[in-house]
């Protein structure tokens, strides 16, 4: 079989989120090619598990979804997976402030006048 172009592999596994009858995205299996082996990995359409409802069912929703939400600290506080769609603090990284992820606004900051010292 042929290898997909490294362009079109990244973009396949960010593309391609859903968990499907008992199959996983690329993205959560395939760390090389999709490039999602750090930690902080986080893709925006990423399906993450929000709420396990009273019936045991749970609310999945995406990491873009989870951005906007006001309530994200109680959502991201919650480790519980349903199937293999994984809690959001382990999907959305990021978004959840993790703190070995996050990036404070002194950090950018910081590293934005670094570089500007270096290029003079």
């Amino acid at each position: 079989s042929r290898r997909r172009p490294p362009q079109k592999q990244l973009n396949f596994c960010k593309k391609i989120v859903n968990h499907v009858d008992g199959t996983v995205p690329a993205e959560t299996v395939c760390f090389e090619s999709c490039k999602s082996c750090d930690e902080c990995y986080e893709n925006k359409k990423s399906k993450c598990v929000v709420n396990i409802k009273k019936d045991g069912t749970a609310s999945i929703k995406n990491c873009k979804w989870l951005a906007k939400k006001k309530n994200r600290e109680s959502i991201c506080a919650k480790t519980e997976s349903y199937g293999s769609v994984m809690a959001a603090k382990y999907v959305c990284p990021k978004t959840c402030q993790i703190p070995s992820c996050a990036l404070t606004k002194e950090t950018n900051a910081k590293s934005t006048d670094e570089s500007a010292a270096r290029l003079g």
